[in-house]
């Protein structure tokens, strides 16, 4: 088996993604009228996924921060190697190193990045 899962996030809709470590980065989705199809394929593992208010983001480990819209996906960060990716309100928190209390955040509504640490 390609993937381990290791994400599932629940959209307004009651959709489900499942994110997992697979080699040709495929995400799948489950609808309730659809049954099961593949939201996307990239070039990068998606490891990790976070919906925050209708808006879908991954964490990719080589391809960065992404977030898919209706024309597809579209790199938020590459210059970063996300290890997870986490929800909060307006905004997304994307660890970054292991072992380190060191992540970015994005501001969803000012359009922002900025460093953290703990």
């Amino acid at each position: 088996m390609d993937d381990l899962l290791s994400g599932i996030v629940f959209d307004e809709t009651g959709d489900v993604y499942i994110s997992g470590r697979s080699r040709c980065g495929r995400v799948p989705r489950r609808s309730a009228t659809q049954g099961f199809s593949v939201l996307g394929r990239h070039d990068a593992p998606v490891i990790d996924m976070a919906h925050v208010d209708g808006r879908l983001f991954f964490a990719a480990t080589k391809g960065g921060v992404i977030e898919w819209t209706p024309e597809g996906p579209k790199t938020l960060r590459d210059d970063i190697t996300p290890r997870s990716i986490d929800e909060g309100e307006g905004r997304i928190n994307v660890t970054e190193t292991r072992g380190e209390a060191e992540y970015s955040e994005l501001d969803l509504f000012g359009g922002r990045w900025q460093r953290r640490f703990h």
